[in-house]
């Protein structure tokens, strides 16, 4: 009889010890895999940050190059309309235009992003009636075609049409 408790009581440690190894070696394996998971995870992210660096990259160039292509562009305005523009109130119409148009950040339709805030950083004038501007907040930017009225030397204007880059 004590040779059956004797066992029993050692097939019952055994069977603890069994219980225990197992529970340990599932716990190992589940371990082994989440961090082979969260490798793969790891490595996914960082090529997606790379190829979004790529990207932001590739819009910073282009942007680069269309703030060039406006700062630099001629005026397309005659002397002859530039004088009907001084004729209405404007002693410089040119300066007069775009510099009433770069404290008008009101007109630009859209939100900045991350904590920015959205301003005209160039404008050409197009016609005696039509402004092409570009705007930004640091972080996205866009294109606005504005059309301007003078009344007496003050300048109202009007969104034509809008986009974001």
């Amino acid at each position: 009889m004590d040779d059956k408790i004797v066992n029993l009581k050692f097939s019952k440690e055994r069977l603890l010890w069994i219980c225990l190894t197992t529970i340990l070696v599932v716990i190992i394996l589940i371990s082994l895999f989440n961090g082979f998971s969260n490798k793969r995870k790891f490595t996914i992210a960082k090529l997606n940050e790379k190829i979004l660096i790529a990207q932001n990259d590739t819009l910073k160039t282009s942007l680069r190059h269309y703030r060039e292509v406006l700062q630099y562009q001629p005026n397309t305005l005659s002397d002859k309309e530039i004088d009907d523009l001084k004729k209405k109130g404007l002693q410089n119409p040119i300066t007069d235009l775009v510099s009433d148009l770069m404290g008008r950040k009101e007109l630009i339709p859209y939100k900045g992003v991350l904590g920015g805030t959205m301003i005209f950083f160039n404008a050409h004038i197009l016609t005696p009636k039509q402004v092409f501007a570009y705007f930004e907040d640091g972080h996205i930017g866009g294109y606005m075609l504005l059309e301007y009225q003078l009344s007496d030397g003050k300048i109202s204007w009007t969104v034509l049409d809008s986009y974001l880059l």
